[in-house]
């Protein structure tokens, strides 16, 4: 949908439209597909703005005005009310431009931006690997993903790097479902052996793989749990992502 389309739905939302131009936004809602789900997809955003914690501005604004009626008891009625025409135009603004914010947010955010803003592919650093690398991890440092993906079917046993190296080599070959399987193993494995070993990356990466596949409702607690802990090696990326937009992600899947 053009940006000028989008305004008109927004204004027609705010109740800005002239008489003509509202009978013709509300003709195209009902007789124009994209229109009316673009339509059903802005009225839904008041309920996220909710969530966003933007009604917050309304409750200071309340209290302010019980101030001012106290004063009213002392002081002389007409500037008290002036006080409170101009603080209800500064309310009207202010909400004007947070809830414009908050409706492109919510229109901005699903699955695959998320995804686009957070994932970065795995860098296998020298500390994760030995001596004598194997093949595996050769195809992988030379970025040759189908390689690493089928020496890991060849290689006969678990091992917990090389399926997390499978894993990340299908993420990059867009095998998310696949991806999403070893790295489901890897924590399995770790659970089950009490160890933590690629425990962080096996995580995130799962999370990611979900995101991928628009599983909502796997992916949002994962990052959630990820963004609660302090030491978790992607703490700090996911921490980029505010707790607004996963519940947006959320909300979106109702």
């Amino acid at each position: 949908m053009s940006q000028i389309n989008f305004k008109l739905l927004t204004g027609h939302l705010d109740g800005e439209l002239q008489p003509a131009e509202r009978e013709a936004v509300e003709r195209q809602i009902r007789e124009n597909d994209e229109w009316n789900e673009e339509w059903s997809n802005i009225q839904r955003s008041v309920e996220a703005i909710r969530h966003s914690g933007l009604y917050g501005h309304v409750g200071a604004i309340r209290k302010q005005y019980d101030a001012l009626q106290a004063v009213d008891n002392v002081a002389s009625r007409t500037p008290v009310r002036s006080i409170v025409r101009n603080l209800y135009r500064i309310a009207a603004f202010v909400l004007l431009i947070a809830g414009s914010a908050s409706v492109y947010q919510y229109m901005a955010t699903n699955p695959a931006s998320i995804y686009n803003q957070q994932y970065a592919a795995y860098s296998l650093g020298s500390n994760r690997g030995s001596a004598d690398a194997s093949a595996i991890e050769e195809a992988y440092r030379n970025g040759d993903w189908k390689k690493a993906a089928e020496a890991y079917g060849r290689w006969g046993k678990y091992d917990t790097k090389h399926c997390f190296l499978a894993g990340m080599a299908q993420m990059e070959l867009k095998q998310y479902k696949d991806a999403a399987i070893k790295f489901t193993q890897v924590l399995a494995y770790n659970r089950e052996h009490s160890d933590n070993y690629f425990r962080d990356e096996a995580e995130f990466y799962l999370a990611m793989s979900y995101l991928a596949t628009g599983e909502v409702s796997l992916a949002v607690p994962l990052l959630k749990k990820i963004r609660a802990e302090s030491n978790h090696l992607f703490q700090q990326r996911v921490a980029r992502l505010s707790v607004v937009e996963m519940n947006i992600l959320e909300f979106k899947e109702r």
